[in-house]
């Protein structure tokens, strides 16, 4: 997360990395199973307080958790739950609502959503692009200029 930034602005080296970059995203968005979200939540919400409820009530509230996670992967629940529970959050001691995993669910995708753009902003590394990052003469650019029509103001 920390170099995203740099990640957006460094061409991809060529069409296989562009490929396994592609496979790797496709793979970290694999939602998680029903089964899995449950058996998550069931652990998280049994660390706090839980009266006697009934099964079918139990059932009720796990299928509100699986709605509402069902678009996020494995890994982005375990970390938003690893983090509902650490000392950065100051709400640590309250029992977590769906939509609490939810919304950290999408920062934890953050990298992901970057890992996106960068694929689809097709550039692809080239030597011939290494240029661009050189200075133009002055000479240079006027006739650049007036190849494309313009005229260059004095003041």
């Amino acid at each position: 997360m920390r170099s995203w930034r740099d990640l957006l602005h460094t061409p991809i080296g060529s069409e296989i990395e562009r490929q396994e970059i592609e496979a790797k995203i496709e793979a970290l968005k694999t939602p998680a199973t029903p089964k899995w979200i449950t058996g998550r939540v069931a652990t998280l919400l049994a660390q706090y307080f839980v009266g006697n409820l009934s099964e079918q009530m139990m059932t009720a509230i796990a299928a509100d958790w699986e709605h509402e996670l069902r678009p996020y992967p494995a890994w982005a629940i375990a970390n938003a739950v690893r983090w509902w529970m650490g000392v950065d959050n100051l709400e640590r001691r309250k029992k977590p609502m769906v939509g609490d995993i939810a919304e950290r669910c999408v920062k934890e995708m953050e990298l992901v959503r970057v890992a996106e753009i960068c694929l689809n902003r097709d550039t692809i590394y080239s030597p011939q692009l290494e240029h661009r990052n050189e200075r133009v003469s002055a000479e240079a650019a006027s006739e650049i200029m007036a190849k494309a029509g313009f005229a260059a103001k004095k003041i």
